[in-house]
């Protein structure tokens, strides 16, 4: 019966991957580092869209029984960069997002067209030599976020009995019952300042089965560049097999061969 489950990317379920950084301090004007991005081959050759993020605020007023909406940036400077990457049909690709945030800032580097994990990371670490080359930035914590996704080609009920594996410890009777439903799992490790959130939802509306894992590590100390680079290979390979343990948990054995999870 789960012939008609398909995975988001034929021969894997990876719809996006993201890392993200966390810094403990904001970025000091988003557009000069937009101007020495403007002026890397890198980044031109690469991210056809490079713009800066400004926050705005929409004022609506309500006078003489007419209602206006009026779109004003709430200050002149910019709060972030956004680069995007498209492909040959035009849909995006690769994505850096830098935001200030709370009197902090993140990072992002987003995949949307997943192949394998070490494709993934050797593009992270490209970019990210290349974005903090000539800027002082130090990190905090680190996430690796996947976003897994299957489409179902029937006007039948999803089978999430089949789907998933009844005895994982992630699951539970009234979930494989349920219409549609979501489970949301939080789980913390002190001793080595992990976190993961995993979202396991399906709709039978929507047609789609999504599994979200969120694996993020905090840094015992504040790392700067050069030990973010010697460090950040190890910590997101822990990262990476967390996910793959959990989607070898919850999926069953018909599903992980289509998606040839070993």
């Amino acid at each position: 019966m789960l012939e008609n489950l398909k995975p988001i990317s034929g021969s894997h379920s990876v719809n996006r991957a993201v890392i993200t950084l966390f810094l403990p301090q904001e970025i000091i004007k988003p557009e000069k580092v937009l101007e020495r991005i403007n002026s890397e081959v890198h980044f031109t050759s690469k991210y056809k869209r490079r713009v800066l993020i400004k926050s705005k605020v929409l004022r609506i007023s309500n006078e003489k029984n007419e209602l206006s909406v009026t779109d004003k940036s709430i200050n002149d400077s910019a709060t972030g960069i956004i680069l995007e990457q498209f492909d040959e049909s035009g849909k995006i690709e690769n994505v850096i997002i830098l935001r200030n945030e709370d009197n902090k800032s993140i990072i992002t580097f987003e995949t949307r067209n997943y192949v394998r994990w070490v494709n993934f990371y050797s593009r992270f670490i490209e970019d990210f030599t290349e974005l903090t080359k000539e800027n002082e930035f130090y990190f905090e914590a680190i996430s690796l976020t996947y976003i897994d996704e299957f489409i179902w080609f029937s006007d039948e009920y999803i089978p999430v009995n089949e789907i998933f594996e009844k005895n994982s410890e992630l699951i539970n009777s009234k979930f494989l019952k349920s219409k549609n439903g979501t489970i949301v799992l939080f789980s913390q490790n002190e001793n080595l300042n992990i976190e993961e959130k995993t979202e396991i939802s399906f709709n039978n509306e929507l047609k789609r089965i999504q599994i979200i894992h969120q694996h993020a590590t905090k840094f015992k100390s504040l790392f700067d560049i050069d030990t973010f680079k010697d460090r950040s290979e190890d910590i997101l390979n822990v990262a990476h097999i967390s996910n793959k343990e959990t989607l070898k948990d919850l999926l069953s054995q018909t599903v992980k061969e289509k998606i040839n999870l070993n």
